[in-house]
């Protein structure tokens, strides 16, 4: 069950760290843009939206367990602080890199969960129980609390972008299509070896993340906790990372702007009314999240 529960905060962590992508590619949208309409285009909205619904699905996972026949402690997200909401993008950046050692909180470091004593209290055949009602049954069949608590709180968001994945397509294909853009492509490649992170431009955020998530085992002392100056060294390496790639983006930006705001513009004129359609649902869906966590 720790590997699950690690893993699902991993999710959220990366999720969080998205709102950095999301800044370094959309400093200022506008309503032909793709993030316009996808309601996610201000970094403090991605975070309170991935806050909130860890908050929302732990609870829901509780009150499943309880109604299964075994107690459960909601936890809190515990290990990243919060986005500065107040900072430009650029600051942000320098301040979180790409927020995946960066916005730790010691001596909060280290997953505590309760819940894992009260299982190793349990008789086998009860762990087994508690396993299954938590994570679900193997080979699948019914989910298990967790799970259907994810699907509860995300699914619908998660259905509603799906629902224009077509159009994303579409876009992306017209994008990659300019001349301007190939260019500007060719150039960001070679901008992010030349800082370390050879990969491509849609994934740079999220890979630079895993990797410095990954490096954390360095950072870590001999009695298993976080060692200061081997943490700050990590740090300060994913911060120059991430300020690099985010000058990469910049220059992306200057050198294909006018060609993919004419794609987009014109993307956005012909979708104009399946776009609304869901920026007003996912606006629906933020009401009602906020409604969820009162």
């Amino acid at each position: 069950m720790t590997g699950s529960r690690r893993l699902v905060i991993a999710v959220a962590l990366a999720a969080i760290a998205a709102a950095g992508a999301i800044a370094l590619r959309s400093t200022a949208a506008t309503p032909a843009s793709l993030s316009y309409f996808l309601v996610s285009n201000d970094p403090a909205v991605v975070d309170w939206r991935v806050r909130t619904q860890w908050d929302v699905a732990e609870r829901l996972v509780r009150d499943c367990m309880l109604a299964a026949g075994f107690p459960y402690v909601a936890l809190e997200l515990p290990t990243s602080n919060a986005a500065d909401a107040a900072l430009a993008p650029r600051e942000r950046v320098a301040k979180d890199g790409f927020g995946a050692t960066t916005r730790l909180d010691p001596p909060v470091i280290v997953e505590a969960d309760p819940n894992m004593s009260y299982l190793d209290s349990l008789a086998p055949a009860q762990q087994a129980a508690y396993r299954t009602a938590l994570l679900g049954e193997e080979p699948p069949g019914d989910p298990g609390c967790q799970q259907r608590a994810q699907s509860a709180v995300q699914g619908q968001r998660s259905d509603a972008i799906a629902s224009i994945d077509d159009l994303v397509a579409e876009l992306v294909t017209a994008k990659a299509q300019d001349p301007a853009v190939q260019r500007g492509e060719i150039a960001w490649r070679a901008c992010a070896r030349a800082a370390g992170l050879p990969v491509g431009r849609q994934d740079a955020q999220s890979i630079g993340h895993d990797i410095f998530a990954g490096r954390l085992a360095e950072a870590t002392g001999s009695d298993g906790g976080y060692d200061a100056s081997r943490l700050a060294a990590l740090q300060e390496e994913e911060r120059r990372v991430a300020l690099a790639i985010y000058a990469c983006d910049e220059a992306f930006a200057d050198d294909t702007r006018t060609a993919a705001s004419d794609v987009e513009v014109g993307w956005a004129t012909r979708h104009a009314e399946r776009l609304e359609t869901l920026r007003l649902r996912l606006l629906r869906l933020d009401a009602d999240l906020d409604l969820q966590s009162r």
